[in-house]
């Protein structure tokens, strides 16, 4: 996309009052309309063509050669169904549903670009591995801002495919008491398993999430909790940041995914200490809501150091009563 400029600039003028560089704007049958206002100023106008930098960057495809190994569909073939959030539409392709995570949104940045090829590259490692969401393929089209045809362009990325979940998110759940008063209160024990598992294998790859809340825990159709948003270098929330996180990202004036790994890690597992507890606080069962409870405390301790490890969370959310 191009942005054109017109500025008005002081020229140098001629004796007879007209600028040196003027330009005469003329109406059809050769005499001047002095009512024209931008023809009184034409002789002071003057332009700048320059790419928008406020505009869409969409990546060539393919971007990096993993990109060849991925599916591809056409976007012109996906049939929107609903919108789900500004970035994430219901689409259907040969009667399949799933969920097209897009670039274009409404507050666009150029980092969201960057954002979106580290979630690909993320879900591209985690293809297959349980309780992360999983990648289909790539959504490409034409360039959106081509403005004539030509075959020498090259198509462009503009979003990817995910498994659509159809059990909801977490956060609806939570919002919804009717719905989870329905769920079996073993199934706080398995969600929490599951969350755990996920957030340990992107700890073990060198990755983190950075993200950890109920809106990105999503249910399946056979009520298992899926992990999304996993690209670590999205948003985040303030309140969902370990105490330590939010003084280092205060003091050094950065981002949660410019931080040190250790520190990221530990904000993931704080972040998970808070989400299981907000499960215990749904449980109808005594036991199983002091299980989550006790876990929970001791990924949140008020000192880092005296918080228990991740793998010790689990081993004792998966103990037998």
């Amino acid at each position: 996309m191009t942005n054109i400029t017109l500025s008005l600039t002081e020229q140098s003028q001629t004796s007879t009052g007209q600028s040196q560089n003027s330009i005469m704007l003329r109406e059809g049958h050769g005499h001047q309309d002095p009512a024209n206002f931008f023809i009184a100023i034409a002789y002071q106008i003057c332009y700048k063509i320059a790419e928008d930098p406020k505009r869409v960057m969409y990546p060539t495809y393919p971007t990096l050669e993993r990109d060849r190994c991925l599916p591809i569909f056409e976007a012109r073939c996906l049939q929107t169904i609903e919108v789900i959030a500004p970035t994430v539409s219901k689409v259907m392709f040969e009667q399949h549903i799933f969920a097209y995570k897009t670039i274009d949104r409404p507050i666009y940045e150029p980092e969201d670009t960057e954002h979106m090829l580290n979630e690909i590259d993320v879900l591209t490692q985690f293809r297959g591995l349980p309780s992360i969401a999983q990648l289909v393929g790539l959504v490409v089209s034409e360039n959106p801002y081509k403005t004539y045809p030509s075959t020498d362009m090259p198509i462009v990325i503009t979003g990817f495919l995910l498994e659509y979940y159809s059990g909801g998110s977490l956060e609806q759940i939570f919002e919804d008491e009717s719905q989870f008063e329905s769920q079996s209160d073993t199934l706080l024990i398995q969600w929490a398993l599951q969350i755990g598992i996920a957030l340990r294998s992107l700890h073990k790859r060198g990755r983190t999430h950075l993200d950890i809340k109920p809106s990105n825990i999503v249910l399946d159709a056979n009520e298992h909790a899926v992990l999304i948003d996993v690209s670590g270098t999205g948003g985040y929330v303030w309140e969902w940041l370990s105490p330590e996180m939010q003084i280092l990202i205060q003091n050094i004036e950065t981002s949660p995914a410019n931080t040190p790994f250790e520190a990221r890690v530990a904000t993931d597992c704080w972040a998970y200490g808070r989400l299981l507890s907000a499960l215990a606080e749904k449980s109808g069962t005594p036991w199983i809501g002091k299980k989550l409870q006790f876990v929970a405390d001791g990924l949140t301790e008020v000192a880092p150091e005296s918080r228990i490890s991740l793998c010790d969370a689990l081993s004792q959310l998966d103990e037998k009563a």
